[in-house]
């Protein structure tokens, strides 16, 4: 059994710091891919399912619903903020709804 002189914060907070990074690199990354891939079109779609604050609550239970998951539903909405594919008044909406 571990007693608290036996506890490594040093490992802990490499692990901890280690990881954050992974995450921001993982979300820069998806941000540049929705960059990419991100046309008109889609921007459009999102502008049309997003107009007001409601609509994008809907949107947000509806997404959330079918992963199963809010944080990644916020961490998507995130990288398309980032992306530009979405503003941040879009944003908190789905963001609103997700949770």
């Amino acid at each position: 059994m571990n007693t608290p002189e036996n506890i490594n914060w040093f490992l802990i907070v490499l692990n901890a710091i280690g990881g954050l990074v992974i995450f921001l690199y993982g979300v820069s990354n998806m941000s540049d891919g929705l960059k990419e891939i991100g046309s008109d079109k889609m921007k459009r779609l999102l502008e049309k399912t997003t107009t007001n604050v409601f609509a994008g609550i809907l949107v947000g239970t509806i997404v959330t619903t079918f992963l199963d998951s809010s944080s990644a539903t916020i961490i998507m909405v995130i990288a398309m903020v980032n992306a530009q594919l979405l503003t941040s008044r879009q944003a908190y909406g789905i963001i609103l709804g997700s949770n």
